[in-house]
């Protein structure tokens, strides 16, 4: 019961470090279980699956996200706007879906060419169902946020990583981790947080589906900078792995995914702890047009990311092969050199994902959608120049070279902290 009165009462500060919590969980059970009981040419097939998945769901329902987010809420005090809202975001989530989907299942054949990944056509169904239960996961995700229900939301994080947890330590206990049975285990744990998601936002969700055209333009003209800012996110977190697949390899993608989702783990997970307070602190100071503080929050949360992050990247830099070595054993000893280049980039992450949130806060908001912008064609570009040169290590290095110019970028977004900001609106 005091459990319960705690997140009601604190939900929007808790339900973030909660939410990191589980996540967090999920990628130390990734780590340190999954990775080393898969060859490379295994784990890198399920990674270049899951990207395959995420971008198509970047594409097509992940784009409405924050419109539901922020007009669940704006809609709070009218009931029947709000289900008018839901019934028309309902239509596009099943529309997007049906047609992102329906489109990667069938190029599956052309992409299991291009990828190098005959496993693809195999698993090519699992494309279209999870990009549907996502949307329709997140239908309900959005509305409890919009309607401040972070109870409900955490049982939904919980339901999706604590059943793939449980499974993948079930196999790891009977030396039944495979490639197949990690995708059945991801797939369940999809379905189950889509069904809890519905069950527990059920009071709010839509009865009916129907295209109520009056809230499109509106709906669009603030999620539009968003909507691609979170698109250009997901391409930028799986297009090296999917260019490393296409140009050299599965096995070679899983030697630079096995380092790289640790490293990203790393960063996110203290990155976020800052960001948490940042983002809402910076909204807050803006508001109160306290351009000193805004300063002043600026400088104290980049030096609170050197100092989390600085240790962690030099030990990196100097341990690669004994961190590799004790955490995957010899059959990913090839991927202590992009260990090595991957950590010399927390500080450009630090400077990247800082900015990023203080702009966020400050309604910027077209500005991030740059930075982000910036930060996926300089590493698309490099990828592309640097992969097939240099492998693996290209892909590092042009990691490392897209974050610090994006990082740059970011913090000339936050030029004139002195001056009021007339333009954007603040998100939640």
């Amino acid at each position: 019961m005091e459990t319960a009165i705690l997140i009601r009462r604190h939900g929007a500060k808790l339900f973030p470090l909660l939410s990191q919590g589980t996540r967090l969980l999920r990628g130390l059970v990734m780590v340190l279980l999954v990775i080393p009981a898969l060859p490379p040419r295994a784990y890198g097939s399920y990674d270049v699956l899951l990207g395959l998945i995420a971008l198509t769901a970047a594409f097509s329902v992940g784009l409405l996200a924050q419109g539901t987010i922020r007009f669940v809420a704006h809609y709070r005090g009218d009931p029947q706007a709000q289900q008018a809202l839901l019934e028309f975001v309902a239509v596009l989530t099943l529309a997007l879906g049906l047609a992102g989907g329906g489109l990667a299942w069938a190029l599956s054949p052309w992409l299991s060419e291009r990828l190098r990944l005959p496993e693809l056509l195999g698993w090519a169904w699992l494309i279209p169902a999870v990009v549907l239960l996502q949307g329709l996961r997140g239908l309900a995700l959005h509305t409890l946020q919009g309607q401040e229900r972070y109870g409900r939301l955490l049982g939904v994080e919980s339901a999706l990583n604590g059943l793939f947890i449980g499974l993948v330590i079930g196999l790891w206990a009977q030396r039944a981790l495979r490639l197949e049975a990690l995708l059945l285990s991801f797939f369940a744990a999809e379905t189950l947080s889509a069904v809890a998601a519905w069950a527990l936002a059920w009071p709010w969700l839509p009865r009916r589906l129907r295209w109520h055209r009056a809230y499109f333009s509106s709906f669009w003209a603030f999620s539009r900078h968003l909507a691609l800012y979170m698109l250009t996110l997901q391409a930028g977190q799986y297009a090296d792995v999917l260019l490393i697949s296409a140009y050299l390899s599965p096995e070679q993608a899983g030697l630079y995914a096995a380092v790289k989702r640790l490293t990203d783990a790393v960063a996110l997970t203290l990155l976020n702890a800052i960001n948490t307070v940042v983002l809402p602190r910076s909204a807050v100071l803006h508001a109160q047009r306290d351009w000193r503080g805004l300063r002043r929050l600026r400088r104290r949360a980049i030096a609170y990311g050197l100092i989390l992050l600085g240790p962690l990247g030099l030990l990196c830099l100097l341990a690669a092969e004994p961190i590799v070595e004790t955490l995957y054993r010899g059959a990913y000893a090839a991927s202590a050199s992009v260990l090595r280049l991957l950590g010399l980039g927390f500080g450009a992450e630090v400077l990247y994902l800082t900015g990023l949130n203080v702009l966020m806060g400050i309604g910027r908001t077209e500005w991030v959608w740059r930075v982000q912008l910036l930060r996926l064609a300089a590493s698309m570009a490099l990828y592309l120049i640097l992969i097939p040169q240099y492998g693996v290590l290209g892909a590092a290095l042009s990691n490392l070279l897209a974050a610090a110019a994006a990082g740059a970028y970011a913090q000339v977004g936050l030029r004139g902290l002195t001056q009021p900001i007339s333009s954007g609106c603040a998100t939640r």
